[in-house]
């Protein structure tokens, strides 16, 4: 989804969520109001399962279109540290 939008929308900010979360989007504009999106921006509320930590969809995260270039990027090279495929199962899927 991440590639998806960077690719095709290219905003200059996603956020990213559940469909059964509740968002005041004038809230979230003002929130990006004053920050960059060529500056990365990775918020969300933090979760940990074991030694990682990612921020979930449940909750929901935003992402500057500097993270996402530097995200799809990643993914490209193959970087392991951002592949799950030999990952734990919850890493592949939505662990939000």
């Amino acid at each position: 989804v991440i590639r998806a939008v960077y690719e095709r929308i290219n905003p200059d900010f996603a956020f990213f969520v559940n469909d059964h979360t509740y968002v005041i989007p004038e809230h979230l504009c003002k929130y990006v109001e004053h920050r960059h999106s060529s500056e990365d921006m990775y918020d969300g509320h933090a979760m940990k399962n074991g030694v990682d930590v990612f921020n979930s969809g449940a909750a929901g995260y935003i992402l500057s279109r500097e993270t996402m270039r530097k995200l799809v990027h990643k993914w490209d090279e193959g970087d392991a540290k951002c592949v799950a495929k030999e990952g734990d199962k919850w890493l592949q899927g939505n662990p939000g």
